[in-house]
């Protein structure tokens, strides 16, 4: 893996680099509950289509079939501004 950082959950809580390594070890996958004081955004990208570092796109299997979606409503035309 590459650099780890200590992440700051909240001012009273602080995951050192070696409990996240020992968290992310550990075999069970359980769900781990992390409390935190104020509330956080968490965006979620599912992406199936990437440029490597040539600059080139790159497609991989669209396991949850988002694409066909996508691919519909991209080509319905936007609606017109009122008159």
């Amino acid at each position: 893996m590459g650099q780890h950082h200590e992440v700051n959950l909240n001012p009273f809580y602080v995951w050192s680099a070696q409990k996240i390594l020992s968290s992310l070890a550990a075999d069970d996958f359980a769900p781990r509950t992390v409390q935190l004081s104020e509330p956080i955004n968490i965006h979620i990208l599912y992406w199936t289509a990437r440029a490597d570092d040539d600059g080139l796109i790159r497609f991989q299997p669209d396991i949850y079939n988002r694409d066909t979606v996508l691919d519909a409503a991209l080509r319905v035309s936007p609606p017109q501004p009122a008159k």
